[in-house]
């Protein structure tokens, strides 16, 4: 599994090649804001394809399953397989991503 920082508070979507990429926009490239301290430099990369969407969801207050084979639609129509991911008080959300990650590697959007 690899994970990097493309950008803060805002990303470029595009579909090249039937993939989804995300660009950072230059006027803020390698820069980050940290709620109460300010903008910070960071490191990024400049573009990533993304395979998944991921959606926090505060648990326990979620459902105990998720529907099955949910999607996150993009404006230009394409789809992104839909991971929730569970935070709070005593979970590790890397652990949680690290074990629902290759049960979802094979799906497909329709």
């Amino acid at each position: 599994m690899f994970g990097a920082l493309v950008s803060d508070d805002q990303v470029l979507i595009a579909v090249r090649n039937g993939r989804v990429v995300a660009r950072r926009p230059a006027a803020i490239a390698g820069l980050a804001e940290i709620r109460g301290a300010g903008i910070v430099s960071v490191e990024t990369i400049s573009a990533a394809v993304i395979d998944f969407a991921i959606q926090p969801v505060k648990s326990p207050f979620e459902p105990r399953l998720p529907p099955e084979n949910e999607v996150f639609a993009l404006p230009s129509g394409n789809f992104l397989p839909l991971l929730r991911l569970p935070f709070g008080e005593g979970l590790n959300s890397f652990e949680i991503l690290r074990l629902i990650l290759p049960r979802n590697a094979g799906f497909q959007a329709q």
